[in-house]
This record gives structure tokens, C-alpha cells and sequence, in this order.
């Protein structure tokens, strides 16, 4: 076809004038280098067991060193310095929960949005002020539950303009068995509008986040869990959105 060559340097020609992708790591794929863990009843830094790994390209939540698990829930910050971002993370669960993990607890974990930094938790927090965006998996026990639901520690949240008090809210996205990669996407338009996505399906739209307090919410912080399960976290990268318009 006569035409091909000349498709084909336009095609080169576009891809060439295309900006380079705004995406940048949070994870380097070896260290924790840039990461802060927060365990309930440690100092903020300090993660005496380990809970949280870097090992074979990905942030393991590990229970390895723990005889019982006893409210030890854990929160690992990362920084971003804004509050308008998209997100993006694989995770999966593995293995059996922790002896000494509530049931809730089993086959759950998430990612934190809104979060102040792990310094500002108290020595015995359990979870920091925040909006958690929370990922579980289908196993014996859950075979049915949804994953990409919204749960608000010390927060409240509006969906289709009604405020909704409830603790957590539950998708309609089915969740993936124990041991499948799930990919996600979170797209944070600072307090007003939160979008997650799972595979690419649309979950909750969150809109107008606030504190139970009416204090402003964290920003810059965003922080991955550990509830008691062990669960594994890829491809954590981030990108700011584009300046809103006057």
C-alpha cells in the first residue's frame, strides 16, 4: 500500500511530540526508601517485627515475626505534598492471617488517602485520620464480598450529594480470590471528589470529604495497611492532576 509509509511517519511523528509520562515511582521495587511505618503501641519509624517489607519487587505486610497479633495495626506513609493525584497500585493476599487477627480483619487491608504524616498518630492510634479506600479478597469465609469500598476513620463522606454517616460504604465491584493480582486506580481531587477504580470498573464516587471534627483533613500523605492478613503491594506510582482552571 502506497499510503503505509506515510501512515506510519505520522504515527512516529505523534508518538514522538507525545509528552513523557508524569507518572513517578513511590516504590523503588528493592527498599522502603522514602516509606514510614506506624505500628500501634511503637514509635512513629520504628517496626520492630518487620510487618512491613521490601523483598522480590514488592511491599509484603508480613506476620512472621509475630507470636500473636494483638491490635497491632499498622500503617505504612509515603509523602506526595499535594491533595490532587492519581494513584495506582496492584495488591493481593496470600497466605493465612495472623493468629490473634479480629475476623473483620482477614482477607482486608487498604490504602489510606488524606492522611497526616505517621508522626502525628499517638503512640497507640490504631488508625490515622483519614479516608481509606479498602481492598479485600474472596476466600472460604468471604467468598461474595466486594472490594474498593470506602470506610472513614474519624471522617464522613457525600455520595449523590446525600452525607452519608456509615462507617464503611460497599462497591459493587466483586473482589478477586485469595493470591490474584488486583490493579487500581485513584483518581483524588483534593476533599471534593475521590474515583476508584478496579480493573479499570468505576467503584464509589466520594465527594466532600471532612473530619468528624470539621478540622481540615491531612493532605500530602497517603499510607498502605496492615490489619492482620498478609498482603502484598506492586506498581505504586503516582501523578498530579492538572491544575484546576480559574
Amino acid at each position: 500500500m502506497r499510503g503505509a509509509p506515510i501512515l506510519l511517519s505520522l504515527l512516529i511523528g505523534v508518538a514522538a511530540c507525545a509528552e513523557p509520562s508524569t507518572w513517578q515511582p513511590l516504590f523503588d521495587g528493592k527498599t522502603l526508601g522514602g516509606w514510614t511505618p506506624k505500628i500501634a503501641g511503637e514509635e512513629a519509624g520504628a517496626d520492630s517485627r518487620r510487618t512491613f517489607r521490601a523483598e522480590y519487587g514488592v511491599i509484603r505486610v508480613d506476620y512472621s515475626g509475630y507470636d500473636q497479633f494483638s491490635e497491632n495495626f499498622g500503617h505504612l506513609f509515603a509523602k506526595l505534598g499535594t491533595d490532587r493525584y492519581r494513584l495506582r497500585l496492584e495488591y493481593r493476599f496470600i497466605g493465612e492471617a495472623v493468629e490473634g487477627a479480629p475476623a473483620w480483619a482477614r482477607l482486608n487491608s487498604g490504602v489510606m488517602i488524606h492522611s497526616g504524616s505517621a508522626d502525628e498518630m499517638s503512640l497507640d492510634q490504631d488508625f490515622p485520620v483519614s479516608l481509606e479506600i479498602q481492598f479485600l479478597a474472596a476466600g472460604a469465609a468471604h467468598p461474595s464480598q466486594s472490594t474498593a469500598n470506602v470506610c472513614s476513620p474519624e471522617t464522613s463522606i457525600a455520595i449523590d450529594g446525600e452525607r452519608r454517616e456509615q462507617h464503611c460504604i460497599y462497591s459493587d465491584v466483586p473482589s478477586k480470590p485469595l493470591g490474584e493480582w488486583v490493579s487500581v486506580e485513584i483518581v483524588v481531587d483534593g476533599a471534593d471528589r475521590i474515583v476508584p477504580y478496579v480493573d479499570g470498573v468505576q467503584s464509589i464516587v466520594i465527594e466532600d470529604v471532612l473530619r468528624d471534627s470539621r478540622e481540615p483533613l491531612g493532605t500530602g500523605y497517603l499510607a498502605l495497611q496492615s490489619e492482620g492478613h498478609p498482603v502484598e503491594f506492586r506498581n505504586i506510582a503516582w501523578q498530579p492532576l492538572p491544575a484546576k482552571e480559574e
